[in-house]
C-alpha cells in the first residue's frame, strides 16, 4: 500500500481529496472505521489493477475512518470531464423557466452580488470564447455542445490547468460537488461566495486570449472548460439551493 512516505518519490499535484469513507462503510462491513479504511487503502492502491497503477493513485490514512487521495493529473482530467459531461444534462434552461418561476427569484441580493457577477462574467467570457473559435455553445445556452473534446492534458499527460489559482478553484469545485451529492446542509451562501471570489482570483490570473491563445489553444479551451464549470455550478446554486437569480448578462 502506498502511503504518505511516497510523496516525495511521485511528482503529484497540490490537489487532496478527502472522504470519510471508513465511516460509512464500516457499520455495514460490521467492522471498525479504521480497520474499513486500511482495507479500502490497499484495495484502492493494488497492483493488480493496472489503470490504478497507471495513474500512480496515492493514499494516506489520516484519521480513524478518513483517506487521503492525492491527485495526480489523468485522474483530475478524468474528473473533469466526468463534471463537464455531467453538468450538460444537469443544468437549467432559463428559457424554459416559467414567469412564475422567475418571479420567485430574488433578483439583487447585495449579499450575494459578487456569486451574481462573477456568474455573468463567465456567461460573457464563454461567449466570447465561442466567438474566437475556440468553443462551440448551445442556442441561447453557457453550455459547451461537445466537452468530451475539452483537452485536459497536454501531450506529456500534464493538466493544462497547472496554475495556482487553477489548483485552488479546482479544489472549490470539489467541495461544491461533494456537497451537492451529499446533499448536505451546508452554507450555500458561503460556498457561492468562496467559488466567486476563487473564480474571480482566476480570471485575473489565467487569460485564455492573446499569446496564450496563440501559443498555446488547447490551454485555453481547458481554461474555458473551467469556467464552464464554475458557471454551472454559480448557476445551480443560486438558483436551486438560494433562490436567487443568476443573470447571464449584467
Amino acid at each position: 500500500m502506498r502511503t504518505s512516505s511516497h510523496l516525495a518519490q511521485v511528482q503529484y499535484l497540490p490537489i487532496i481529496y478527502s472522504c470519510p469513507l471508513g465511516m460509512s462503510l464500516a457499520a455495514n462491513l460490521e467492522q471498525s472505521p479504521q480497520t474499513t479504511i486500511e482495507q479500502l487503502a490497499y484495495l484502492l492502491t493494488s497492483k493488480d489493477d493496472l489503470d490504478l497503477e497507471r495513474r500512480q493513485l496515492l493514499t494516506e490514512i489520516v484519521s480513524s475512518g478518513w483517506i487521503n487521495f492525492y491527485l495526480d493529473a489523468k485522474l483530475i482530467a478524468d474528473w473533469l470531464g466526468r463534471s463537464l459531461f455531467w453538468s450538460q444534462s444537469n443544468g437549467i434552461n432559463q428559457l424554459q423557466l416559467t414567469a412564475r418561476a422567475i418571479d420567485t427569484l430574488d433578483p439583487t441580493p447585495t449579499k450575494l452580488f459578487p456569486a451574481q457577477y462573477i456568474h455573468a462574467r463567465c456567461c460573457s467570457l464563454l461567449r466570447l470564447g465561442a466567438r474566437e473559435n475556440l468553443i462551440t455553445l448551445a442556442d441561447n445556452q453557457a453550455q459547451i455542445t461537445q466537452p468530451e473534446s475539452i483537452p485536459w492534458l497536454d501531450r506529456e499527460h500534464n493538466l493544462w490547468l497547472s496554475e495556482i489559482a487553477e489548483y485552488n478553484l479546482l479544489q472549490q469545485l470539489m467541495t461544491i460537488s461533494d456537497s451537492w451529492v451529499d446533499n448536505s446542509d451546508c452554507r450555500w451562501s458561503k460556498l457561492a461566495l468562496n467559488l466567486s471570489q476563487n473564480t474571480a482570483i482566476f480570471l485575473a490570473d489565467c487569460r485564455f486570449l492573446g499569446e496564450v491563445k496563440q501559443q498555446y489553444p488547447q490551454k485555453a479551451i481547458a481554461r474555458l472548460g473551467l469556467i464552464a464549470l464554475v458557471q454551472f455550478w454559480l448557476e445551480k446554486i443560486l438558483v436551486e439551493k438560494l433562490g436567487v437569480a443568476a443573470p447571464r448578462e449584467l
